[in-house]
């Protein structure tokens, strides 16, 4: 029985990134048959917390808004928390949500597959979150950012889903993630227009 590799490969993480960006689904299918491991995608989770994290903070510092008041540096604090500890929960949590989902729509991996997945995407997602700070802060980008980040973010998504279950087209796995989206905050919004129970 062959033990997981400790590293995805043997060449630098950014050369493997700034390769996944010409076939993102192949780049995902060739660290799933490396097989790495849990600590692995653990890092890959991390790595992207923390680009995050600095992007955040360089954005701050561009900005003014990192002056080193109390509310600043409690700010910084609770982002650092919620990076570090409540990203990696919350990928994880999502990924084992989206697998049978994935599955009932005729996906052929595995929850293993879905965890490198998503923990690809967030790695290969990162460096446009960073850009996408630094350049909010730089003027009045902010929002006129937050539309294609988040396109790009549901394609990197969907490439590697559809890469680690093997389906052909990323478009459709993309509309069926904006589908499910939708129908959530639709849910969401009759939720709470529900009066609460006196």
């Amino acid at each position: 029985m062959t033990n997981p590799t400790p590293a995805p490969a043997a060449r630098g993480l950014i050369d493997r990134v700034l390769a996944a960006y010409k076939d993102i689904p192949a780049s995902v299918r060739s660290l799933i048959a490396e097989r790495p491991s849990e600590a692995t995608l653990l890092s890959f989770i991390l790595i992207a917390a923390i680009v995050n994290l600095c992007g955040e903070i360089a954005g701050r510092t561009m900005t003014g808004a990192g002056a080193r008041s109390e509310e600043e540096l409690g700010r910084l604090s609770a982002s650092m928390v919620g990076r570090l500890i409540v990203f990696p929960l919350a990928v994880y949590l999502v990924s084992a949500m989206a697998y049978p989902l994935v599955r009932a729509f005729g996906g052929r991996g595995g929850g293993y597959e879905t965890r490198v997945a998503f923990a690809w995407a967030a790695v290969i997602a990162a460096p446009a979150a960073f850009a996408g700070q630094i350049l909010g802060a730089s003027g009045d980008l902010g929002p006129y950012l937050t539309a294609p980040l988040a396109a790009l973010g549901i394609y990197m998504l969907s490439a590697c889903i559809a890469g680690a279950h093997g389906f052909a087209s990323t478009v459709k796995v993309a509309a069926a993630i904006v589908v499910i989206l939708l129908g959530a905050f639709g849910v969401g919004l009759l939720v709470a227009q529900i009066p609460a129970a006196s």
